[in-house]
C-alpha cells in the first residue's frame, strides 16, 4: 500500500521508519503517471519497505529541501537518512533490484 503525504510534519515522522521509499511526482507529469501503478505493485511485494508519494506541487517546501529538480524522483531513506536516489521512469523489476541493495 502506498501512503500519500501532504504535510511536512507527517513526512518528518515517516522518516523515523526503518526503510521508506518516496516517489516525488506531479499530476501533470506523464512519466509520473506511468510509474504510479508500478510503484503501487512494488509496494505490495516489498513489505519491509514503506512506500510513500509526495506531490511536489502541494509540498514545495519538502521538494525544495530535498533538492528535487526532476520528476519522477524516488528517494530511499533508511533510518531517516537518504541512501539512494533514482530519477526518471522505472520498472517494477528495477525498483526491486534497486531496493534489494539496501533492504
Amino acid at each position: 500500500m502506498v501512503l500519500v503525504i501532504n504535510d511536512r510534519d507527517e513526512f518528518s515522522k515517516l522518516l523515523s521508519e526503518k526503510a521508506v521509499v518516496v516517489d516525488f511526482w506531479a499530476e501533470w507529469c506523464m512519466p509520473c503517471q506511468r510509474i504510479a501503478p508500478v510503484f503501487e505493485e512494488a509496494s505490495k511485494e516489498l513489505k519491509t519497505i514503506k512506500f510513500v508519494k509526495v506531490n511536489v506541487d502541494n509540498n514545495e517546501s519538502i521538494a525544495s529541501e530535498l533538492a528535487i529538480q526532476s520528476i519522477p524522483s524516488l528517494i530511499l531513506f533508511i533510518d531517516g537518512e537518504e541512501k539512494s536516489r533514482h530519477i526518471g521512469t522505472i520498472t517494477k523489476a528495477e525498483i526491486k533490484d534497486w531496493l534489494d541493495q539496501y533492504a
